[in-house]
């Protein structure tokens, strides 16, 4: 029987290897910005997987290591003062103001110098500029946002206005102190960050997170047999097995090492063939129900569609958006097929590359998806009418306009 997988697949990493190109390009942002008394915008963007939030807290962690003070904020500390007081660890002191014109106290909040109107919050004197200003100290301040593409649930037009002013102000350097904004996020960070005004990244501050290398791979794997499972002996058999199902993708490594640690630790270390699979049956498991959790918010016919179109393409499977719009026309789907790609690239299925086309971010998913919904037979549920385009963004459609259920697959 397949066990409750005994390490985690999200947050730090505890065995970190690799990246070592990024985490240069970010040590010496760093220090650029505390001699330079500035700062900019940091993003890490990439497929889920790919290992953004580990890099995150490896990143975090070296601007600890100089010195730097680091928060986790939220998207709403973006346009809310109190909030990112509260991210900050530091008092955010209120008052009251009466009305001229009805005697009545009335609770203000001033963010940014714009006094928010028909808002019940509370104004402290203090803007994002000042708190950021005032935080960033003689060293630094490092701002840590992940899921970074959440940013576009902000569809208030005035606090998008606040959040997309904030984010300009950092990434210009215009704070007055040093302050960098790390960010990690799903492919579409940066189409949500220019549509906030961020339109281009400094060299070296926008990093498309692809697979391992090979000998990073292997290291983190052995690591995990060898300190955590107490492997003994050679793990050749194992490391190979493993990297041979995990394309270098880290969520891949965690699928396997985990049930690879729960083995050895019950097993005195014995790198046995029982163990070796007990190992690739429960990883291949996990990694099957990784592609379904991706895949399993789309309706049957979307995944069929993108299958289809898949299984067309000779070498490289890189698809035009004109491919892709009509063969979602074709199917005939619930969702029009500008939503339905938009959902795609949310849920990290697609993602667009730098010349404008799209492809699927991890080798193995796009074999599955072949595998499983590219065949010439592959029977179609019956056709739904066509819903007109929403104009709204990912998260809007997510929540507002999922396909109906068709498979009996659980979200």
């Amino acid at each position: 029987m397949i066990g409750e997988p005994t390490v985690s697949d999200r947050g730090p990493a505890k065995h970190f290897h690799g990246r070592k190109a990024i985490s240069e390009d970010f040590k010496k942002l760093l220090d650029k910005a505390h001699h330079n008394k500035d700062g900019t915008i940091f993003l890490i963007q990439g497929a889920p997987g790919a290992g953004k939030t580990a890099l995150l807290a490896e990143c975090a962690k070296r601007a600890k290591e100089k010195g730097w003070k680091t928060a986790h904020i939220s998207t709403r500390a973006l346009h809310d003062p109190s909030a990112l007081a509260k991210d900050l660890g530091v008092p955010y002191e209120t008052q009251i103001t009466k009305s001229k014109s009805t005697g009545f106290s009335v609770v203000f909040s001033i963010v940014g110098g714009r006094k928010a109107r028909e808002r019940t919050q509370v104004y402290s004197g203090k803007d994002i500029g000042d708190i950021l200003r005032a935080e960033s100290g003689e060293r630094g301040l490092l701002l840590v946002l992940d899921e970074a593409q959440r940013l576009d649930i902000v569809t208030d037009n005035t606090l998008r206005d606040l959040t997309g002013e904030t984010l300009k102000v950092i990434h210009n350097g215009e704070i007055g102190g040093p302050v960098v904004l790390l960010a990690g996020g799903l492919g579409t960070s940066e189409m949500v960050f220019e549509e906030l005004g961020i339109s281009r990244f400094g060299g070296g501050c926008l990093v498309r997170l692809g697979r391992l290398s090979a000998a990073s791979e292997q290291a983190v794997i052995r690591d995990w047999l060898e300190k955590d499972g107490g492997a003994q002996g050679d793990m050749t058999l194992w490391i190979e097995a493993i990297a041979r199902e995990s394309y270098g993708w880290p969520q891949h490594i965690m699928a396997f090492v985990s049930p690879a640690t729960q083995w050895l630790r019950e097993n005195g270390g014995e790198l046995s063939p029982a163990g070796l699979a007990y190992m690739t049956g429960a990883g291949q498991q996990r990694k099957e129900a990784y592609y379904a959790g991706r895949v399993g918010v789309l309706g049957k016919r979307a995944r069929i569609a993108l299958a289809q179109l898949l299984r067309q393409q000779e070498g490289e499977r890189v698809l035009d958006e004109w491919d892709i719009l009509a063969a979602f026309e074709k199917y005939r789907m619930r969702t029009a097929p500008e939503d339905v790609l938009e959902i795609m690239l949310h849920k990290g299925v697609l993602v667009k590359t730098h010349t404008g086309d799209y492809r699927v971010p991890i080798p193995s998913m796009e074999d599955w998806l072949v595998a499983h919904y590219g065949q010439p037979d592959q029977a179609l549920p019956p056709p739904q009418q066509t819903l007109p385009r929403s104009g709204g963004r990912a998260g809007d459609l997510e929540r507002a306009r999922l396909p109906r259920r068709d498979d009996g697959w659980e979200r």
